[in-house]
């Protein structure tokens, strides 16, 4: 059964020990509204937990004892709209700034990073506000950090590279944002995050898409993630306009406690993944 403590949802396996933590990988994801996290045990390659709170990030830590403890390994996945790809043959880490500011708008308080994606040969740059960024250095100053979309793509090319067929397109849905990448063959052709707040915006933006790809949307699979029921208003509309819609499943190469039976397999996708991404 689902825990439930200071505005915190949790599952989690009995076999956990609040005493080791030195034996497990935390991830958390940190959204407008909610964050997210995975508990992994490292030895048994087994991811035993997850939950969420809507608590500011220092809330919750202090609401959850064992967050405060050593770990395994500790890292923060930044989801917000704010990155942008360079290839790695350009870019100059004392450039990233401009890189952003290129791209779009950002507060003056923000600190920009960027993640390399070793697979894909680019850096993803990105901003989060500067107040967060204190808060995590805070909080978890062992953590490392990367962004939402970082951990999207090389995952998503390394569980994927031998599926490509043609192209494949994936559809992460986040708390009012939604993820789309475009791989045709082996090569990311397409990325790009959209604010919405209507399944229609949603629908709209994957069909101009398409359009402006010049994919042919009765062909070309589309593969959800992320933060959408089967059942949902967007997966209605999808598939009145996509024939070829399917969901994503969980990474085989860890396994699985029975606490997450229930859980869609196509939810959590980012936190499921975030160890396939360097920084």
């Amino acid at each position: 059964m689902p825990e439930t403590t200071d505005n915190i949802l949790s599952l989690i396996d009995e076999t956990f020990s609040g005493e080791e933590t030195s034996r497990y990988s935390l991830v958390l994801e940190i959204e407008m509204k909610k964050i997210s996290f995975s508990l992994l045990d490292v030895d048994k390659n087994k991811f035993i937990g997850i939950g969420y709170s809507f608590q500011p990030l220092q809330e919750m830590q202090g609401s959850i004892d064992w967050m405060c403890k050593p770990f395994h390994s500790k890292r923060i996945i930044i989801s917000n709209s704010k990155s942008t790809l360079i290839p790695a043959a350009l870019y100059s880490k004392e450039e990233k700034e401009s890189y952003l500011d290129f791209n779009m708008e950002r507060d003056k308080d923000d600190v920009v990073l960027s993640d390399r994606l070793e697979n894909l040969g680019v850096y993803n740059v990105y901003s989060l506000a500067g107040q967060l960024h204190q808060e995590i250095q805070l909080a978890f100053p062992d953590a490392s950090l990367c962004h939402v979309s970082s951990v999207l793509m090389e995952s998503l090319f390394v569980n994927y590279k031998n599926l490509m067929g043609n192209g494949r397109i994936f559809l992460n849905v986040r708390d009012e944002a939604f993820d789309l990448v475009v791989f045709q063959g082996k090569q990311l052709s397409y990325f790009n995050s959209f604010l919405f707040r209507a399944p229609e915006d949603l629908v709209y933006y994957v069909i101009f898409v398409i359009e402006q790809m010049n994919l042919n949307p009765e062909e070309t699979p589309i593969v959800l993630l992320g933060d959408t029921d089967k059942r949902s208003a967007i997966c209605d509309l999808l598939f009145r306009y996509i024939r070829n819609l399917d969901f994503a499943g969980r990474n085989e190469t860890f396994n699985y406690s029975y606490v997450l039976n229930d859980i869609p397999p196509h939810f959590y996708y980012t936190l499921f993944n975030s160890g396939q991404c360097g920084s």
